[in-house]
């Protein structure tokens, strides 16, 4: 649903930001937006004082391909002159010619020659890079994850009639139980996880601001501390360092939000017993983490691109 937002003709697409949430811009956000743009289908966006105006040619030429072919794997035939067409989708999309790629998790794996590229979903960025983390120093036999997400505009305001009686109960006022696909997208990036990990979901009554809490059986045996010291190392170094964080704060969701990293590892949460089975958790920001993601993915295509 577009709203008209001034008298120019010019419309802004509620959900493409939380401007109640997220009031001010990045500039690195925006080097990236005409190809978000494209993908939610926007036709035309409100020039913020001037911030994005130098996007608004290329949104005009991208609109057409983005009201007639609203899935972005058809739009690319539709935009002519193009030097390059990139197909970067903010869902969990699978195909034989649909790459998923979780930066920190398989970064080695993907080749960023393709332009059709899958980031799955932001509790599997969250997580991912973590269990690889964990795997590596420890091995990792079986995973459980619970993400307890902020509501989003798939959730309804009020209690309705509808496709589930989950899915209609009002998200401002219920702790609504859901299902996820993040153990799928994660058993595809790191297949020594296949069959070893499941995943579940709470939606809460909170504009923004997630965790995860994340279950795991290890082999190696480890305290919590121990579990705190190799994550904090880890994250030093690359694929980790601009993906993952770690905070020994006492911190709540409010304060993850407009956070850049994918995950924010709670140090004063972890626990263990017998230091075989530790539980994690896991801030991130319901969607400001996953779009620095999908902004460095379109400048590691780029660069593939540049060196062809």
């Amino acid at each position: 649903a577009k709203e008209q937002v001034d008298g120019s003709g010019r419309y802004l697409i509620p959900g493409l930001w939380d401007f109640h949430v997220h009031f001010t811009f990045d500039r690195r956000f925006t080097d990236a937006m005409a190809g978000l743009f494209l993908y939610h289908g926007v036709t035309n966006v409100r020039d913020t004082g001037g911030l994005l105006e130098d996007l608004l040619p290329v949104v005009d030429t991208l609109r057409d391909a983005g009201a007639k072919a609203p899935n972005i794997w058809y739009a690319g035939p539709l935009l002519d002159g193009a030097d390059v067409v990139y197909g970067i989708a903010s869902t969990p999309k699978s195909g034989s010619d649909i790459q998923i790629y979780v930066p920190g998790a398989n970064d080695a794996k993907v080749d960023f020659t393709n332009n059709k590229i899958s980031l799955g979903s932001n509790t599997a960025n969250a997580v991912a890079p973590l269990l690889r983390i964990l795997n590596d120093e420890f091995g990792v036999d079986r995973a459980f994850l619970t993400t307890v997400h902020g509501y989003s505009n798939s959730n309804r305001l009020a209690d309705v009639a509808g496709e589930g009686f989950r899915l209609n109960r009002a998200a401002g006022e219920n702790i609504i139980p859901g299902i996820t696909k993040s153990s799928e997208v994660i058993e595809t990036v790191l297949p020594f996880m296949k069959d070893k990990v499941a995943s579940s979901s709470m939606t809460v009554p909170v504009p923004d601001g997630s965790t995860v809490d994340l279950t795991i059986d290890i082999q190696k045996p480890a305290s919590s501390e121990r579990v705190n010291q190799v994550i904090k190392e880890a994250i030093k170094n690359l694929p980790y360092n601009k993906v993952l964080d770690i905070t020994f704060d006492p911190i709540v969701s409010s304060d993850v939000v407009g956070n850049s990293h994918s995950g924010i590892i709670d140090g004063l949460a972890t626990m263990g017993i017998n230091d075989t089975k530790i539980k994690v958790l896991i801030w991130f920001d319901n969607g400001w983490g996953y779009s620095a993601r999908i902004i460095d993915t379109i400048n590691k295509l780029s660069e593939s691109s540049t060196h062809e």
